[in-house]
């Protein structure tokens, strides 16, 4: 075979075999995609009832708490209690310190502050979660766990918590770290998103597209039913661009996947705290304290 026709013959395999690999590359890349995002909303999504805006609101009134430390702070839900010491579920990053003596302040729903202290907690090893604890005569709402497997796409999804910072008319923010229950932000969305393969790192599952702000992170995360299906962690994400959702088994999404993801809020779903949780009596999320705000004891209007 002529020298030219040899080298000519070399150069049409080697492009072919390069070409080969990129394919197969690309073919696992979107496969990957696809089993990730089988779970991405197909449907319109729907707007819940007022009637049932307006009581998942007074259920995330009653049992999402203000967590104030020196500098800023978070939001937490209240999810057990025992005798006068309540469990207070939040994320690592809002009570992450570096002493283990570090105190926070805790805003309840009446307006009054308590002293909070982390409790260790064995099974959240990589979980953006941590559970503090205060104690208080008073009764407060404990909410209710629900199932955050069941939820469909497409489903309402309610969020509360207190922001840091509000906006000004001027174009500048008010810091909120004075105002008590005022900062309170009850926002309105739609699952979006449900991580079925590899979670994204810290255990972050459930996007949604409720708008968030930064103070928000650790607060509760309802369906429909008033129900604590996850720990709101994550809001919109601009900055650190797609290395910010790397997932567990280091791989990174596709750019395709990443523009779909990263307008979303994100939340770790309360069935990566359950695992570790020892079992507690679970009712329905009212209030049955008379002296406290309750809501009507019959079952709240179904979204159609």
């Amino acid at each position: 075979m002529p020298k030219s026709n040899r080298q000519s013959w070399q150069f049409w395999v080697g492009f072919l075999l390069a070409a080969g690999l990129v394919l197969a590359n690309t073919s696992g890349l979107r496969a990957f995609d696809h089993q990730i995002a089988e779970s991405m909303v197909q449907n319109p999504l729907r707007p819940a009832s007022p009637s049932v805006e307006s009581s998942v609101l007074q259920v995330a009134k009653q049992v999402t708490v203000r967590i104030l430390k020196n500098q800023g702070g978070g939001s937490g839900v209240i999810i057990d209690r025992q005798g006068g010491t309540y469990k207070v579920l939040t994320c690592d990053h809002v009570v992450v310190s570096g002493s283990q003596d570090q105190t926070y302040q805790i805003l309840t729903p009446d307006g009054k502050t308590h002293l909070g202290r982390r409790r260790p907690m064995s099974g959240l090893q990589g979980l953006d979660l941590a559970v503090v604890e205060f104690t208080s005569s008073n009764h407060y709402q404990v909410a209710v766990l629900g199932n955050s497997e069941e939820i469909s796409i497409g489903k309402p999804i309610y969020v509360a918590g207190f922001p840091n910072y509000q906006p000004r008319d001027d174009g500048g923010l008010h810091i909120t770290h004075d105002w008590g229950l005022r900062a309170f932000q009850f926002t309105t969305g739609n699952l979006s998103m449900r991580l079925s393969g590899p979670t994204l790192q810290r255990g972050y599952q459930l996007a949604y597209t409720n708008a968030t702000s930064e103070g928000m992170s650790g607060g509760p995360v309802l369906n429909a039913d008033g129900e604590l299906i996850g720990i709101h962690g994550r809001g919109r994400v601009t900055i650190h661009g797609i290395e910010t959702f790397r997932f567990t088994d280091g791989t990174l999404p596709s750019l395709e996947l990443y523009e779909y993801m990263s307008p979303l809020s994100w939340a770790v779903p309360i069935s990566a705290f359950q695992r570790p949780l020892e079992p507690r009596p679970t009712g329905r999320p009212f209030s049955t304290d008379p002296t406290q705000p309750s809501l009507p004891a019959t079952p709240m209007p179904q979204n159609q």
